[in-house]
């Protein structure tokens, strides 16, 4: 039984809420009186006493002490730094905190937090605003995931000097993008709104908003809609990096200013579609560096076709939009990937855009025999923009 309990402790879980089964009926808390001689007895005892005290109740009923005085503030506090150091102390790799309390939001995570070197995925559900480390951090490798983070405001790691693989996945329907400050990173993969702040040691980033399916409609429907800016500023962190990867959300760039990009390598995974597709040329246009691009058709996005009435409210043309485009591209698409046509059209209107490309991936995926004997057909007008263009193009 002992080993089977080690064997439990790479994952632990932290649980801030209000455990029931402690007590049959509700507690009532009382402001707590002076003595006869003016003296607050209980307040003045001495930390360990009155944590000792406090363990006796349920989690969320410490917590409400802390609206006692100043001196009861803090002191719950103590609970949940045991639970993390115990987890940290087993060398547990999973770290899973659930905050259920809207008192957490003030919540500190205590020093040893962040110099540990054990834990390498970190869930936090709801809890403190910002993780703002005031000690070297001892992570090489986070995969972080945010669950219904609202408050979330600030995530600051330079001073992860050795932190160089940061994964987020903000599962959210926050209204304030989340600031990164992470200048030692390497790779950065993103699931969700943030400003990048600081990545100045990026080579490799994967990022995506799709995965917050509120984003679309938050962006849309706001006069002073986030989408436009966020993208714009995200390439502009993201310029230099030699490999990246950008999900649909990311290839809405109607009318917006791009800057250079150092990309060698990159991969974008789309649906060819109108609304998207100029987008595309554009940042293929503007990465004069690239050598190799792979195309990934996805089942779902997001995109829809309200591109002209988003660009009127950044006082963009939408006749710089899509609308140049040849009307062979859909403004939506149903099915699972494009028409061998269509596939045929994007294909060229890649190899229009680009000088320095040496190859090109479609990954189609598996398909019906019958869609692949179709493709077919089409193969071989791929192989011949391949040689009129000298680029070598895959189809898998």
């Amino acid at each position: 039984m002992e080993d089977d309990f080690r064997d439990e402790l790479d994952l632990a879980t932290v649980a801030i809420g209000n455990p029931s089964h402690r007590f049959s009926r509700p507690l009532k808390i009382e402001q707590a009186g002076d003595s006869s001689d003016g003296v607050d007895s209980i307040s003045s005892l001495p930390d360990d006493i009155l944590h000792r005290i406090l363990s006796f109740f349920p989690t969320n009923f410490a917590i409400r002490t802390s609206v006692l005085s100043k001196r009861w503030g803090h002191v719950w506090i103590h609970f949940v730094n045991s639970w993390i150091e115990f987890a940290i102390s087993h060398n547990a790799e999973k770290l899973s905190l659930d905050f259920r309390d809207a008192r957490v939001r003030d919540y500190k995570f205590p020093g040893f937090f962040y110099t540990n070197s054990s834990v390498k995925q970190l869930l936090i559900s709801s809890g403190p605003a910002e993780l703002i480390p005031s000690c070297t951090v001892s992570w090489t490798s986070l995969n972080l995931t945010l669950h219904n983070y609202d408050s979330v405001k600030y995530l600051d790691l330079s001073k992860s000097l050795y932190l160089r693989r940061l994964d987020i996945i903000c599962c959210n329907t926050v209204r304030e993008p989340m600031k990164i400050v992470a200048p030692h990173i390497h790779y950065l993969r993103l699931r969700g709104q943030c400003t990048l702040l600081d990545v100045s040691s990026l080579t490799e980033a994967d990022v995506d908003s799709s995965d917050n399916y509120l984003f679309l409609s938050f962006s849309y429907y706001k006069s002073d809609s986030l989408m436009l800016v966020m993208v714009q500023a995200m390439l502009e962190k993201l310029q230099n990096v030699e490999k990246l990867t950008l999900g649909v959300d990311f290839l809405r760039l109607h009318g917006v200013p791009l800057p250079k990009l150092k990309v060698k390598t990159l991969t974008l995974e789309t649906m060819i579609m109108r609304p998207v597709v100029l987008g595309i040329a554009r940042l293929v246009q503007n990465s004069p560096q690239v050598k190799k691009i792979t195309i990934y058709t996805t089942q779902f996005s997001t995109v829809l076709d309200k591109c002209d009435s988003f660009l009127e409210l950044q006082n963009l043309n939408p006749n710089q939009g899509w609308r140049s485009i040849d009307v062979v591209f859909p403004t939506s698409w149903d099915s699972k990937v494009p028409e061998p046509e269509l596939m045929v059209s994007f294909i060229e209107l890649l190899l229009a855009n680009t000088i320095t490309l040496e190859t090109l991936v479609v990954r189609l995926g598996s398909y019906t025999d019958d869609y692949r004997s179709r493709f077919e057909e089409q193969f071989q007008i791929a192989l011949t923009l391949s040689h009129n263009n000298e680029v070598s193009i895959v189809l898998k």
